[in-house]
């Protein structure tokens, strides 16, 4: 079974599961997927698009988006992964997104992007 394979049995799994309270028809990054990413995966941003491809859900790094998001996709993943646990999609895309960097989502748009993290005062 293919890794996208998998993503759709979870999906709908999770929607079968959960049949009464709609959650991950509601909001598609809350459905459960097994974190594993083909080894042709080697940036953030074709992480974000591997997860977000059974959902509603693309990246975006037009405005008002951050105008270094684009910076952020082209990052490498960061490391420990938590390789083969099931997490929501929202969940996964955290796990994948590196320190420096905050996970921004529109939900109107289904959008979703990267902003540079806030330095903390002191530190720059």
């Amino acid at each position: 079974m293919t890794p996208f394979a998998r993503i759709i049995c979870v999906l709908v799994v999770g929607l079968c599961a959960h049949p009464l309270t709609g959650w991950a028809i509601t909001d598609p990054l809350n459905a459960q997927v097994r974190f594993s990413l083909p080894e042709s995966v080697e940036t953030v941003g074709q992480a974000f698009v591997y997860f977000l491809a059974s959902s509603q859900y693309h990246i975006t790094t037009l405005p008002p988006a951050s105008p270094k998001a684009t910076e952020g996709f082209r990052a490498a993943l960061p490391f420990p992964l938590p390789i083969q646990k099931v997490l929501t999609v929202k969940e996964a895309l955290l796990a994948v997104t590196p320190e420096a960097w905050v996970l921004v989502i529109d939900r109107e748009n289904k959008l979703i992007s990267l902003t540079p993290s806030q330095p903390q005062q002191g530190q720059e």
